[in-house]
């Protein structure tokens, strides 16, 4: 049956060419088939809804000194939250709570200031290489979690070369055995960080899941390792006599603070003016893409990862042959996980790493100076910090992101009814009084007029978009005041063209 002729509706409906208000079928329709009107498509008009009352968009064009100053901001309003909690807690007037944070990263003295800021230093390094190992996969979209256990496998492998080869190396070829100390640990952390890459590269693996389990299966190895060195099944190896780095300005470990900085400015070159490091960042952004200009997406994973084990591996050897001089199954002590939150909040920058990494470390210990202070659990050190961290975090939202706010919309003026139209001749409905167009705004216009029924015809229509059914005020919105239609034909229209304006009002 064609639909030449339809007639939109209150609710919306689409009619045949006969004429029909929001009351039912108009006079002489009752002679057309029953069947085919059931099963006739129907046009729909869709209009737009309202505004949501919250939506957010990408944030572009911040400038730069924005970002910073909100992440000023942030770091302020914690450091505030934080003493309050003190204060609330454990009775810590404020200013003594920022005291201890200062005299926790440069002493209280002299005396104790130099030490402080070498401590600060020789951690921010640790962290520092860490957090540079694990950012080639990061910006590859390869999730290596398991940089805790690549450094601890690292740090065994260093030690098993000096409890097995101090026999055989005499004690003036010291540099013998610390370069072999050096290759065991680099070799041991890249096949640490290889075999996931070889499962992701072949099979697809989760490498989040595979490098986690890794972490905790070189902890028992290392557990393993130390039950069978000590005989008496202490677990604990003691600090080795050979195997130790020349100190540099009576500084153990300012050798390894200089290392870690060419190291920097190597990755930093490595990754955004190498063609490795191009390769990376096009697999991370699009494997198919990185398939397509040709580039081997599973040699790439397999060698980035290569990388980051290696990286891992300094990060090992130091830890033997600079700091503790010995291993145990909480030597890395949790920094593989956070050097992740470093390399995060640089946005995988080498660079910028270093004060990210700064930052974590003087948190941490001035956190920690908060304990011996006010004589706390440590366990409050790490709420402080933590809550400082999350406040960093949470920061990077509104600097990547704009948060909108629906606006509330003007009322719309009420439209008046108009009375019913005289009875018409012949069966037609009388006129239906017009309503009133609503007053123009952000929201909808005033609802039509209503419109009286006919005597003996149908009844008057509403406000443009209204139904003017029985008398009943229109629920459409305002417009000018129809007409109470006759039984004659109603010109077509096309629902396509129905087109809503932005207060939600049909045009």
């Amino acid at each position: 049956m064609a639909f030449d002729n339809r007639n939109r509706t209150g609710n919306g409906s689409a009619n045949t060419s006969a004429n029909r208000t929001g009351n039912g079928p108009a006079p002489g329709a009752a002679n057309e088939n029953p069947a085919a009107a059931k099963t006739a498509p129907k046009p729909t008009v869709r209009i737009s809804g309202r505004e949501p009352l919250i939506h957010i968009t990408k944030n572009a064009s911040l400038p730069m000194w924005k970002g910073f100053l909100i992440r000023v901001a942030a770091v302020a309003i914690a450091f505030l939250l934080c003493s309050l909690l003190a204060y609330v807690f454990i009775n810590a007037n404020p200013l003594d709570f920022f005291k201890a944070f200062i005299e926790g990263n440069f002493g209280s003295n002299a005396s104790t200031a130099k030490l402080r800021i070498w401590t600060l230093l020789k951690d921010t390094a640790i962290l520092l290489c860490i957090a540079l190992a694990v950012t080639p996969a990061f910006r590859m979209r390869f999730w290596n979690i398991g940089a805790e256990g690549q450094v601890l496998i690292s740090a065994l492998a260093a030690v098993a070369v000096v409890y097995y080869g101090q026999r055989y190396i005499p004690e003036n070829q010291e540099v013998l055995l610390l370069v072999l100390m050096f290759l065991a640990a680099v070799a041991a952390g890249m096949i640490w960080a290889v075999i996931p890459a070889i499962f992701k590269a072949l099979w697809n693996a989760n490498e989040t899941l595979f490098t986690l389990m890794m972490n905790y299966v070189a902890t028992f190895f290392v557990a393993y390792c130390l039950v069978k060195w000590t005989p008496n099944g202490s677990s604990v190896l003691g600090e080795l006599q050979r195997g130790h780095l020349p100190s540099l300005f009576n500084r153990d470990y300012l050798i390894f603070v200089l290392v870690v900085l060419v190291t920097t400015a190597v990755m930093f070159v490595y990754l955004y003016y190498g063609k490795h490091g191009y390769e990376i960042s096009v697999v991370g952004e699009s494997q198919r893409t990185a398939c397509y200009i040709g580039i081997n997406v599973k040699k790439v994973i397999v060698r980035t990862m290569a990388l980051s084990g290696a990286l891992c591996g300094l990060t090992g050897f130091t830890l033997v042959a600079s700091l503790d001089h010995s291993v145990t199954t909480t030597s890395v002590g949790g920094r593989g996980f956070t050097a992740i939150i470093v390399s995060w909040l640089a946005k995988f920058n080498p660079l910028i790493m270093i004060g990210t990494a700064l930052l974590i470390v003087f948190l941490n210990q001035g956190a920690s100076r908060l304990a011996t202070v006010f004589r706390v659990s440590f366990a409050f050190p790490d709420i402080v910090v933590g809550i400082i961290i999350f406040f960093i975090i949470g920061c990077e939202f509104f600097i990547r992101y704009k948060v909108h706010f629906r606006h509330k919309a003007r009322p719309a003026a009420k439209a008046a009814s108009a009375p019913g139209g005289s009875s018409g001749i012949d069966g037609a409905g009388g006129s239906g009084g017009s309503g009133s167009s609503g007053d123009s705004g952000n929201g909808p216009g005033g609802a039509g007029g209503s419109g009286a029924s006919g005597d003996s015809g149908i009844d008057g229509a509403g406000g443009s978009g209204g139904s003017g059914s029985s008398g009943d005020s229109g629920n459409g919105p305002g417009g000018a005041g129809g007409s109470g239609a006759s039984g004659g034909i109603i010109p077509d229209y096309d629902p396509d063209q129905v087109i809503p304006d932005k207060g939600g009002r049909l045009k």
